[in-house]
């Protein structure tokens, strides 16, 4: 939009100030200009060219595009461990907060990316994979602002409690032992081996300790009921 106004005074240059202002829109398929500028016709007879009677100066605005925004939101979920993996396969828990703002001709296409899963304790991020493309299957993701906002699948230690047995003996010479055992809370999923390692020699006491060999081993939380050898 021009604002020109024009004042002659004799003997003088004079200055025509010509202004373009900042602009800004959210983004579309139509083009957006933001210009000035000067243009001579031909001239019709008995007219006489004054341009160089004036001081032409041009203030430039800016053109700003503002990225339409779209939030991706994926679910998180928690389980103890159980020997099978934790995953979301239902795109549908998907949460998406502006797909309405897509333009016209878009689509965004999005799924479960194929890391989001796990097995053994622990965590990762339920990421989710996506895209915009337009009516050509042109990716065009990148004319529009997206959030990722992914929360977490969560595998927690699967409690084990054992409990070892206990023994007195008045030989202070033989070494005592205990082999005795119970899993008293929990299950195991994997194959596992409990070894009843303590042992007493001597006047005293000692707890009867133990050892456990199984896969994912880290996955389980071991609490003890320890007896004792005296």
């Amino acid at each position: 939009v021009f604002d020109m106004s024009y004042m002659f005074q004799c003997a003088s240059l004079k200055t025509l100030n010509i202004k373009s202002f900042n602009t800004s829109k959210v983004y579309n398929m139509n083009y957006m200009f933001n210009r000035c500028w000067i243009s001579t016709d031909e001239q019709e007879e008995n007219e006489i060219d004054l341009s160089d009677l004036y001081n032409i100066v041009i203030y430039e605005g800016d053109l700003t595009i503002i990225l339409r925004e779209i939030t991706i939101t994926s679910p998180g979920l928690t389980k103890v461990y159980d020997g099978t993996p934790l995953t979301n396969g239902d795109k549908n828990t998907i949460q998406i907060k502006g797909a309405a703002s897509l333009e016209p001709g878009h689509t965004l296409e999005y799924d479960f990316d194929e890391s989001s899963t796990i097995t053994q304790a622990g965590s990762v991020i339920n990421k989710v994979t996506y895209r915009v493309i337009d009516g050509d299957n042109n990716d065009v993701t990148y004319l529009y602002k997206i959030t990722e906002n992914f929360a977490s699948l969560v595998v927690t230690q699967r409690e084990i409690t054992i409990r070892t047995g206990s023994k007195k003996s008045t030989d202070p010479v033989t070494p005592l032992y205990c082999d005795e055992y119970e899993i008293t809370g929990g299950e195991f999923f994997n194959t596992y081996t409990i070894e009843v390692t303590g042992s007493q020699t001597g006047y005293g006491q000692h707890t009867n300790t133990y050892e456990v060999t199984c896969e994912n081993k880290d996955s389980y939380l071991f609490k003890s009921e320890l007896g004792y050898l005296s």
